[in-house]
């Protein structure tokens, strides 16, 4: 299953599970703020997850923090200030 196709709350139970292999569904639940049936529910969809997707949400989480939890999505802000690009602008031209 691609990275994206993931909630934010199924990320912090793969990751907590991934950093925390020996806890048990009720002690992901307490950290994730869920069901222990919930932590189960989406430990056995996601029962192929593996170092790479590790590594690759724990950077999703990483830049999420530095620059905003609509980093990913599809908002009509730009709270950082990086350059949008939307298409040829014909007074930019000569």
């Amino acid at each position: 299953m691609s990275n994206d196709a993931k909630t934010d709350l199924q990320r912090q139970i793969l990751l907590t599970w991934y950093e925390n292999p020996n806890a048990t569904n009720t002690e992901i639940s307490e950290m994730c703020d869920c069901s222990a049936s919930y932590v189960s529910q989406v430990k056995n969809r996601f029962d192929n997850y593996n170092e790479m997707e590790y590594m690759m949400d724990r950077q999703d989480e990483e830049l999420e923090v530095m620059f905003g939890s609509d980093i990913f999505g599809n908002s009509t802000t730009n709270p950082v200030g990086l350059c949008v690009i939307t298409g040829p602008h014909s007074a930019d031209r000569d």
